[in-house]
């Protein structure tokens, strides 16, 4: 595409990369999961533990809504802190 003696884009290249790249970024944005969450678990990086996420995508909620939504590992590590208290 770049080349002089093909096509001879020059940089109207980066507008096909830039105009096919945004929408899907932006489509990619609402669809990836947040893996980040509560820091209540003793995981590295205060991510979301795997059985947490897994608990999400089997109560199908959208990925979008993880960080709203309350799981049943952090009810129980809220309980288990309410007893030591």
């Amino acid at each position: 595409m770049i080349n002089a003696e093909e096509w001879n884009w020059g940089l109207k290249t980066a507008r096909l990369y830039v105009g096919l790249g945004a929408p899907f970024t932006v489509g990619m944005w609402f669809l990836i999961a947040e893996t980040k969450g509560h820091a209540q678990l003793a995981f590295p990086y205060h991510c979301r533990h795997p059985a947490e996420l897994d608990e999400l995508f089997e109560r199908k909620i959208k990925p979008f809504r993880f960080h709203k939504t309350t799981t049943v590992t952090q009810r129980m590590v809220q309980m288990n802190g309410e007893e030591r208290a």
